[in-house]
């Protein structure tokens, strides 16, 4: 019984290794260059008085020879209210020439800021010269970090 068990997993392993590839080389992209959020769709800003600038990356397929620059929308589902819980450092986003990226920066106000947090939903706006993914968007999710009081001693 056992080698029977041996043998079916053995080829369960060899049938499952096997590797489709359904006419696409996706190591070889040679489409029309798109542009995209590069760290996913979604993202956690935790918001202090002391903290940072969320930043998030966008890439493209392929480096230009000139700048490219993208416009950056609230998407209207958005949670998050701009001015109260987050601010956007620039509402556009520039790939700068010979570069496949660029970055946007979510300002977070701690003052209008929650602990349940808000979504901010971004999205790449793009045109006919610059093409962006379809239903490219980001999910931030901004939420307020409250501080560790602590009474550590040593």
């Amino acid at each position: 019984m056992k080698k029977i068990i041996y043998a079916f997993l053995m080829l369960t392993l060899f049938v499952s290794c096997e590797n489709e590839d359904h006419g696409v080389d996706v190591n070889n992209y040679n489409g029309t260059s798109v542009t995209y959020f590069t760290a996913g769709t979604a993202g956690t800003y935790y918001v202090s008085d002391i903290s940072e600038n969320f930043k998030i990356q966008i890439g493209s397929t392929e480096k230009n020879s000139a700048d490219r620059t993208y416009q950056i929308q609230v998407d209207p589902e958005s949670t998050a209210t701009q001015g109260v819980d987050f601010s956007l450092a620039s509402s556009t986003v520039t790939i700068p020439a010979g570069s496949y990226f660029g970055e946007i920066e979510v300002v977070g106000i701690a003052a209008g800021a929650s602990t349940d947090g808000t979504n901010l939903i971004l999205n790449i706006v793009g045109n006919e010269s610059n093409p962006v993914m379809v239903n490219t968007q980001y999910n931030l999710l901004v939420v307020l970090s409250c501080p560790i009081v602590a009474p550590f001693t040593g």
